[in-house]
């Protein structure tokens, strides 16, 4: 049996936004790492196209203060489409889960490639439950649609 394409498509994301800043006056002892990683997700309807969604996902890493080495951001975006005879209580599920997983598989190599040029160590974003985030009402979702 052969691959068969989803009813739920996108075209190639595109990097919105990028922005990486030391901070010389880190000082933090306690400091371990990461552990948070905040991410914000917009849903606009797309008008020029029936059945289409444009998903933003902002990714920062870090604050703008001496509590942490860096503050990073990254935002990624595309274009989300689905066919009409998808029923239309699955697509807020596509576009609040499937759509930042998959954004977020984009802008994962970008935080490691840039984390990696800096005196820090490398930051591999770990995996993101947003079927959780999703179903408990967690995820930052701004929904035009």
């Amino acid at each position: 049996m052969g691959l068969q394409s989803s009813s739920f498509q996108f075209k190639s994301p595109d990097l919105k936004k990028i922005g990486f800043e030391i901070r010389d006056d880190f000082y933090n002892p306690d400091f371990k790492g990461f552990n948070i990683i905040d991410n914000q997700l917009s849903i606009d309807e797309n008008t020029e196209c029936e059945n289409s969604a444009i998903v933003t996902l902002e990714v920062i890493i870090g604050e703008k203060t001496s509590k942490f080495p860096y503050y990073l951001i990254v935002v990624m975006e595309s274009e989300f489409t689905w066919d009409k005879d998808l029923p239309k209580d699955m697509v807020p599920g596509f576009l609040s889960v499937n759509a930042p997983t998959l954004l977020l598989s984009y802008a994962r190599p970008i935080v490691a490639s840039i984390t990696n040029s800096s005196k820090y160590p490398i930051l591999n974003i770990p995996f993101i439950n947003f079927q959780e985030m999703f179903e408990s009402g967690q995820a930052e979702i701004t929904e035009n649609i």
